[in-house]
């Protein structure tokens, strides 16, 4: 919605190219050898922990409206896309995440069954992020998946060396006390 709003508004994004991150992402370095990566119709995504997942792909074809017979790119933040392919995403995703909020809502009668379908999914924290890969699949865009763009405090230590070449931490569980169920 925000996006969307942005785009439509006096300080539309000039920039050719946005980096879409979550506000508990702290940047590192400079994000340039991503962006420089991307051009129309083809962005860049960090593999999301869903990467791989048939589950994903069959909640895709249950709810996909365009482009059902593609397969979904399997991303999350940070988003590296075109200023112009993210205009058209941006009103889609918004669209797609309601889809999945409608369908876990308790006055749709077969909530339980597509909450017990897609519980693997996690997808009533995580709609944001399926409404996205939805929306640009719908849209026709195409994400290399890219790892270490960012690393996770939720992913474990890693080695120095590994942690040189990254460009942000996303920290979206460290407020959570070790006793979190």
């Amino acid at each position: 919605d925000a996006i969307t709003k942005w785009f439509a508004s006096a300080d539309r994004p000039k920039e050719e190219v946005i980096v879409v991150i979550d506000p508990d992402n702290w940047l590192l370095k400079d994000v340039a050898p991503w962006v420089d990566q991307v051009s129309k119709g083809h962005a860049l995504g960090e593999a999301a922990y869903y990467h791989g997942s048939r589950t994903a792909h069959r909640l895709w074809r249950e709810l996909c409206l365009k482009n059902c017979d593609v397969d979904i790119d399997t991303v999350g933040v940070p988003y590296v896309v075109h200023r112009d392919d993210l205009a058209v995403i941006a009103p889609l995703w918004r669209m797609y995440v309601l889809l999945i909020k409608d369908r876990l809502e308790k006055s749709n009668p077969k909530h339980e069954e597509f909450a017990e379908t897609y519980k693997s999914l996690d997808v009533n924290w995580a709609a944001e992020m399926y409404g996205y890969n939805f929306a640009s699949t719908h849209a026709g865009v195409k994400h290399t998946v890219v790892r270490r763009m960012q690393v996770r405090d939720v992913d474990g230590e890693r080695r120095k060396s590994v942690l040189e070449d990254v460009a942000m931490i996303h920290v979206g569980r460290a407020w959570f006390p070790p006793d979190y169920a």
